[in-house]
């Protein structure tokens, strides 16, 4: 099974994936599950599904939810437990709760902040890159709250104010992100679950530490468009980390090449029963 990434991981700084289309037509034609597991909200995220034409489980919003398609359960000749498209599985703090505790710190402190969610369509595309339609479905939050503080000093007060009330800060590539005490791995151990998929040898992809989590749960892990700060940070707590420092898909394409070729030549699977 593959799990992944997508911004600077699977996309690219245009937020396509042409470099890694070969190598996503094998991962199809040999059934192997390919599970997105990314920062953004689930408008984007079936977006990209469609695009990529799977209907495998997906979480978003930095593991705020989790979704099971139910596709998926009768491309498998099951019946779906549940009513709808998808079965959903929250396990963030809701957005009004986050919104609340940040104009109560603004209040508290006199901190301004640019939220993502009150910024333009217009405003949104030029700071992300992301196309119209895209920066549309990136303002709808559900379990997170992305922003941007006026002064970074207040960075480390905030976070420790967040902490004390059971919340998370993270820093992404641009904007800093609130979210409840969850993360992507969190909610990947729950879906993998329940979609009866936690049994598959997990390979891992990711772009930088707000991927620790997700890699370290995996038998690969894989850190593409690394830099020697993100390699040496990562690194420390993950030895087997592999790295590749082409950037997003090129790079992607890449490790999963290497893996595939491992696999089949049986090199990865001794790996495993020796340590077994």
């Amino acid at each position: 099974m593959i799990i992944t990434d997508l911004d600077n991981t699977l996309l690219d700084e245009n937020y396509g994936f042409e470099a890694a289309e070969g190598t996503l037509r094998k991962l199809k034609e040999r059934s192997v599950p390919l599970i997105i597991a990314t920062s953004k909200t689930i408008g984007e995220t079936l977006h990209f599904q469609k695009l990529l034409g799977i209907d495998y489980p997906f979480v978003v919003e930095n593991g705020g939810a989790a979704y099971i398609p139910r596709a998926f359960y009768l491309s498998q000749g099951k019946e779906p437990f549940f009513e709808g498209e998808f079965y959903e599985i929250p396990l963030g703090v809701p957005f009004e709760e986050l919104l609340n505790f940040m104009e109560e710190f603004s209040r508290k402190h006199g901190a301004r902040f640019s939220f993502l969610h009150t910024m333009s369509v217009e405003e949104v595309a030029k700071l992300t890159g992301l196309p119209p339609h895209l920066a549309l479905l990136a303002r709808r939050r559900d379990w997170d709250i992305p922003f941007l503080p006026e002064d970074e000093g207040v960075v480390p007060l905030l976070e420790r104010e967040a902490r004390a009330k059971g919340l998370r800060l993270q820093k992404g590539g641009i904007f800093y992100h609130l979210t409840g005490d969850h993360s992507k791995a969190s909610a990947l151990g729950q879906v993998l679950k329940a979609s009866g998929l936690e049994d598959y040898l997990i390979i891992a992809l990711g772009d930088s530490p707000n991927d620790l989590e997700m890699l370290k749960m995996a038998q690969v892990p894989v850190l593409v468009s690394a830099t020697p700060d993100s390699l040496r940070e990562m690194k420390r707590e993950i030895p087997r980390l592999r790295a590749y420092e082409e950037k997003a898909a090129r790079g992607w394409a890449r490790a999963v090449e290497d893996i595939l070729k491992e696999i089949e030549g049986g090199e990865l699977w001794q790996t495993f029963i020796r340590q077994g």
